[in-house]
């Protein structure tokens, strides 16, 4: 396999010993970028990288699709779901006060009612 990536004019400035280190252990490295000279044809070293262990040759375009589709995706998903939680907290919130404020209302209801106030002194 060495003997194919070294014919492979992309790769004639790369060392055999930092080549072969990057092949056989897939743990180095997660993203290996590649800037092409002019004259390289980049499906031909798209194929040769893919041909490593666990590695895919992808575009600017294919990167940035990545991207946006995962990435930012997730971030959005998070903040969606932190809105929801926000809402239902809120929403319970505004529920305990109103039910609270009816609740010290109608003590003031009852006490009135006690003392014999008519119904259309009572209703606000």
């Amino acid at each position: 396999m060495q003997a194919d990536l070294r014919a492979d004019p992309a790769l004639a400035g790369v060392s055999s010993a930092a080549l072969g280190s990057v092949i056989q252990n897939t743990n180095l490295a997660n993203a290996i970028l590649v800037r092409l000279e002019p004259w390289a044809e980049p499906a031909g070293v798209a194929r040769s990288i893919e041909r490593w262990n666990h590695y895919r040759a992808m575009t600017t375009a294919e990167q940035e699709d990545v991207l946006a589709k995962n990435v930012i995706e997730r971030a959005r998903q998070q903040i969606l779901l932190f809105r929801i939680i926000l809402l239902a907290v809120s929403t319970v919130i505004i529920a305990l006060i109103i039910y609270t404020m009816t609740m010290e209302k109608s003590r003031d209801i009852a006490t009135l009612k006690i003392i014999g106030a008519a119904n259309f002194k009572i209703v606000p």
